[in-house]
């Protein structure tokens, strides 16, 4: 009795072990900002998939959803950053109707607008993620889930420090330099000051051709 309690126990490990082994992730990256690519990956499914339902969680106030690049399975994809709940929605359905793929490796791509400057987590909301294989019964998986980083800095963006007189106009210098700037062909810069202290006038001695700056409700904005 003994013996057999043993290797039910075996087997069952086994076969856990066999369903833990199938997994979705998301990779974690350290980029520029800018439009970024981020891999998700299913890894060891071994089942024909369906249909699938992600939800995703990231920091909007440092990433923009832009789209999903690179499918890897046949069929009709959704996907739609939904405001109201700050989630990805990330759906999949598989076609012709009736069947369905195996995956072992990367998904596909997800693209943010990332701002830079802070990190974020890329986060699975796993009470509202399925996957179903053919005969519409659900896939059980693990979801590790993934970040974004800003690399090094390869340049600076500074303002200069002024002591001036109460009523002078003044002359404040930003400089752009570094190894990171040899073909720069767009840049925007948003400026914050105290309108009670200060009146924005104009911008003087470009380096660059066609450069315009605005001001409104304290914030100056260079493109």
């Amino acid at each position: 009795m003994l013996k057999k309690i043993l290797q039910l126990t075996v087997v069952l490990l086994f076969a856990a072990m066999g369903v833990m082994a199938q997994s979705v992730e998301i990779e974690d990256v350290t980029v520029a900002p800018g439009e970024i690519s981020v891999q998700l990956d299913m890894l060891s499914f071994t089942d024909d998939i369906v249909a699938i339902t992600y939800y995703i969680e990231f920091d909007s106030d440092v990433m923009s959803f832009v789209r999903i690049d690179d499918t890897q399975l046949t069929g009709s994809w959704f996907a739609n950053y939904n405001s109201s709940i700050d989630k990805l929605i990330v759906t999949y359905n598989a076609t012709p109707l009736g069947t369905g793929y195996t995956i072992n490796g990367k998904l596909l791509d997800l693209v943010f607008d990332y701002s830079g400057g802070f990190s974020s987590a890329i986060t699975f909301d796993e009470a509202n993620c399925e996957i179903v294989k053919v005969g519409l019964s659900a896939v059980s998986a693990s979801y590790v889930d993934g970040s974004v980083a800003q690399s090094t800095s390869v340049g600076t963006v500074s303002l200069d420090d002024l002591t001036e007189p109460i009523g002078n106009s003044i002359d404040m210098p930003v400089t752009i330099q570094g190894s990171g700037y040899g073909s720069v062909d767009a840049i925007t810069l948003e400026v914050s000051f105290d309108e009670t202290q200060l009146a924005y006038a104009g911008i003087d001695n470009s380096a660059l051709t066609g450069v315009v700056a605005s001001a409104n409700g304290g914030l100056l904005t260079i493109n």
